[in-house]
């Protein structure tokens, strides 16, 4: 199975937003 990177991105990003109860969009800017 392939994943490309943008999709990689996108579910850390959800991840670390759950993880750190923080909006998802706090972490687009860093990419």
């Amino acid at each position: 199975m392939k994943f490309n990177k943008s999709k990689i991105l996108e579910i850390v990003r959800k991840q670390l937003a759950i993880d750190m109860n923080c909006n998802t969009e706090d972490f687009v800017k860093d990419v």
